[in-house]
């Protein structure tokens, strides 16, 4: 990773970790992932144990051997290529985080985005390159969430591979067209439920709304409102995944006004219906962290 990356501070934040689930994975042969648009809605720890693998970011190559370990944090698109000595293996432990600052806390902490993930640069740790990692995250494989008690012992694993990781988290590279507009950025990742107008944004920002729409969406690719709806219906896909609220009652609690914007909006960002991602999620339990594009 560059230099010019600094380390992410936790001072003044409440954060918090769900576990999903931990697997070992092997390979044969090599093989190509990629995420989907919106990421892959899990972070994740892995450790490499077999082959060799490079990430391909916005912020650079992060490349990987045998004993390497890794964070890949939620919100980043990236490809990656697995290639095996012969062969390929690695353990994932797959979560979900929710932070914020603690001014901005509320007591629903799932009523808030995850603006501190989507900060971190997907990075090799090199300083947990060790046998105690190893450890750690073998450790992780027996226990089941679905079980009570043993949720509790993964959480406290994921948690002590936290905490280890803590001081050597990097954030993701800025540039001076990112400064500009942080301050909405910020503001919309912690508000995205309310339809409020670029107006506000953009005299967050001290800027005219022509020139923040512009330098938005040259910026993150999408416009103040598509950044908001993403926002959305990324909730909305936990939501449909974890809970038994129906589509309307979803649609409303994301700050849609219409459940039929909602599930245009849904289908545009995912390629499928509320109903059909819902369908989805509930037939097949384990949710990949990434998406196969092709294997050789």
């Amino acid at each position: 990773m560059p230099d010019s990356v600094t380390y992410v501070d936790f001072k003044e934040v409440q954060f918090r970790l769900e576990c999903q689930y931990s697997q070992k994975l092997f390979f044969s042969k090599s093989h190509h992932f990629t995420t989907p648009p919106l990421g892959k809605e899990l972070s994740s720890f892995c450790l490499l144990k077999q082959g060799s693998v490079t990430f391909f970011t916005e912020d650079g190559n992060v490349e990987g051997t045998a004993g390497d370990f890794f964070y890949v944090p939620d919100g980043i698109h990236y490809r990656s290529e697995w290639k095996g000595n012969p062969e390929i293996e690695f353990i994932n432990i797959h979560f979900r985080f929710a932070g914020t600052r603690l001014e901005k806390y509320t007591p629903d902490i799932n009523q808030i985005s995850r603006p501190l993930d989507q900060q971190i640069a997907l990075q090799r740790i090199d300083a947990l390159c060790d046998f105690k990692m190893t450890e750690l995250m073998e450790s992780l494989l027996p226990y089941d969430r679905n079980v009570p008690t043993e949720q509790l012992m993964l959480l406290s694993i994921l948690y002590r591979i936290f905490s280890l990781s803590y001081p050597y988290l990097k954030k993701r590279r800025k540039t001076r067209r990112l400064d500009a507009i942080e301050p909405a950025i910020t503001y919309i990742e912690s508000n995205y439920m309310r339809s409020d107008p670029i107006s506000l944004y953009a005299g967050l920002c001290h800027l005219s709304e022509s020139r923040f729409h512009h330098l938005f969406r040259e910026y993150m690719k999408w416009s103040p409102v598509e950044y908001r709806n993403m926002l959305r219906v990324r909730r909305a896909s936990y939501m449909l995944s974890e809970s038994t609220q129906s589509i309307e009652e979803i649609s409303n609690a994301i700050g849609f006004e219409s459940s039929i914007y909602f599930r245009r909006v849904f289908k545009y960002f995912y390629g499928l219906s509320p109903g059909q991602f819902r369908k989805r999620t509930k037939v097949q339990f384990v949710i990949p962290s990434f998406q196969e594009a092709n294997a050789t």
